[in-house]
């Protein structure tokens, strides 16, 4: 752990009051990263090459040393033919049931029995055998229990696997409307335990199989909870189209200043990938102005700014633009495994996701560790910017463990995403219901850049602080 820095240098304070982030560098990136010319910036599609050049360019133009690291993807597209039947009676597929390979295989057949193992949770499954069986969960937490990394999907289906399940069902009210778009996931390696198929049962179709779902639920919730076993055999019969590729983390390095600790490091993250593109609808392109064009315009004028700096800060700063945040932390996760850097000698960690424009706000909030020596540094930028420091508003939704800097903080990294509270205007409002994950997520040239402008200098006032410690 090294100290907290009791006076940042002069010269800093005043550049970052003065600082060249301004509304019009990041509305240009925004205009053209969310552009129908980009396609929704899908990895491993045209649009999601043009936004890793475009990313490049842009790092080289603002000073920093550019490098890409390719990550290994597979995208499972479910083909039609494929199945599940229990007791001989075929599920509807895409209303009551979906499912997609999680083996990487092009097909998968089988037959297996049900357990139902509550909300998935490693202690569990302490007394119970689920190889080879189909594992039905509830999703999220229970009630009145907090969000954590157990509650994401992707860690209850990591578990399963391990423990040798055939595969997983989870309990859903409905079918996600987005389920048969192509699902990307991180190459298995050869000796990688995975599931056969992973996906969602409608809680309509478990009420015709005979489970209960208000009883499920309950027992679930019950103190000393273990796995029960369901009714039913389900006969499984998948066909998948499978694409392999390498999209990338672009990664930019502006070196530190002071060779004793120039190899330790503040690192910038946002992810450039969207959802790409519709095979329905008028308007079929997913734009991602604000998820997350927004993020990565800050990440790159915040790195301009940084390449401006004379002197350059003690330590360097390293910024990655990462890839299939939208399908599961993906660039992230696979950085975190494969760092360019050692994790070990970065000091901080900010990422920046879903900056919505508006006036300035009236405060922000990091999702990450709160008993770390980093946090006094994100409490002085609130003072020096007049952007107060608050709790997470709604941590019951488990934002924490939702962005790309959760796979930084699960490896020990201090790790943070910086979101702003309350910026006013019916835009901001509005958003998540509105707006997010949907077509209608562009940019408009009337947008109040104030927010996005403040957000990035807060970004960097945090970072050249934490350069620039003892």
């Amino acid at each position: 752990m090294f100290r907290l820095l009791i006076a940042i240098p002069a010269a800093i304070s005043l550049f970052s009051q003065s600082l060249p982030i301004d509304s019009n560098r990041l509305r240009a990136h925004i205009r053209f990263l969310s552009s129908d010319l980009l396609e929704g910036r899908a990895p491993g599609t045209r649009g999601g090459d043009l936004t890793e050049q475009y990313l490049a360019s842009a790092f080289e133009a603002a000073g920093a040393k550019v490098q890409m690291q390719a990550v290994p993807l597979v995208g499972v597209s479910m083909e039609p033919g494929s199945k599940i039947s229990i007791d001989s009676r075929e599920l509807t597929w895409r209303t009551e049931v979906f499912v997609t390979i999680a083996s990487q295989q092009k097909s998968a057949s089988l037959t297996g029995s049900f357990v139902f193992a509550g909300y998935g949770l490693q202690e569990v499954y302490a007394n119970s055998d689920v190889r080879g069986k189909i594992v039905v969960l509830l999703a999220g937490n229970a009630p009145g229990q907090a969000a954590s990394a157990a509650s994401r999907p992707a860690t209850k289906l990591k578990e399963a696997a391990q423990l040798g399940a055939a595969g997983v069902l989870i309990l859903s009210k409905m079918i996600a409307p987005n389920a048969g778009r192509e699902q990307l996931q991180l190459q298995l390696k050869p000796d990688a335990p995975a599931l056969s198929f992973s996906g969602t049962i409608t809680e309509t179709a478990a009420q015709k199989l005979g489970w209960v779902v208000a009883d499920l639920t309950a027992k679930a919730a019950a103190p000393g909870f273990q796995p029960v076993s369901l009714p039913g055999m389900a006969q499984v019969e998948l066909k998948a189209a499978l694409r392999t590729m390498s999209a990338h983390n672009v990664i930019a390095t502006v070196a530190g200043s002071d060779p004793l600790v120039e190899s330790e490091q503040i690192l910038y993250s946002a992810h450039w990938d969207h959802l790409g593109m519709s095979s329905t609808g008028e308007d079929r392109i997913f734009n991602g102005a604000v998820d997350n064009a927004t993020g990565c315009a800050a990440l790159i004028e915040v790195a301009r700014a940084w390449a401006a700096l004379e002197p350059k800060p003690k330590r360097s700063a390293v910024f990655i633009a990462t890839t299939g945040e939208e399908s599961g932390l993906l660039g992230a996760t696979y950085y975190a495994a494969n760092p360019v850097f050692p994790l070990q000698q970065v000091k901080l960690g900010l990422n920046l996701d879903g900056l919505a424009p508006g006036p300035k706000p009236t405060g922000f909030f990091a999702l990450g560790p709160a008993n770390t020596d980093a946090w006094p540094l994100l409490e002085e930028g609130a003072r020096r910017l007049s952007v107060p420091l608050r709790p997470d508003p709604k941590p019951e939704l488990g934002y924490l463990f939702r962005a790309d800097h959760f796979a930084l903080m699960n490896a020990g990294v201090p790790a943070y995403s910086l979101l702003p509270l309350d910026e006013a205007g019916q835009f901001s409002a509005t958003y998540m219901s509105s707006r997010y994950h949907k077509a209608n997520d562009e940019y408009s040239p009337d947008w109040d850049m104030t927010s996005n402008e403040t957000m990035s200098r807060l970004a960097f006032t945090i970072g050249i602080s934490a350069a620039s410690r003892p």
